[in-house]
């Protein structure tokens, strides 16, 4: 039963990694996002929109 536990623990961790690399690209393109809606210019929030997605 303990190697069952230890499995799912490092299972768990190991989303948590990922989910932390990715997190800065998710929270980057949210306040660009509302950055550039509150003055109006669509067109600058989509490419760098684009720039986060790419890394």
């Amino acid at each position: 039963m303990k190697a069952n536990k230890s499995i799912a623990t490092l299972g768990t961790a190991e989303a948590l990694l990922f989910y932390a690399v990715g997190l800065w690209a998710f929270a980057g393109t949210r306040v660009t996002a509302q950055v550039f809606y509150s003055l109006q210019d669509t067109t600058i929030r989509c490419l760098i929109k684009n720039l986060f997605e790419m890394f």
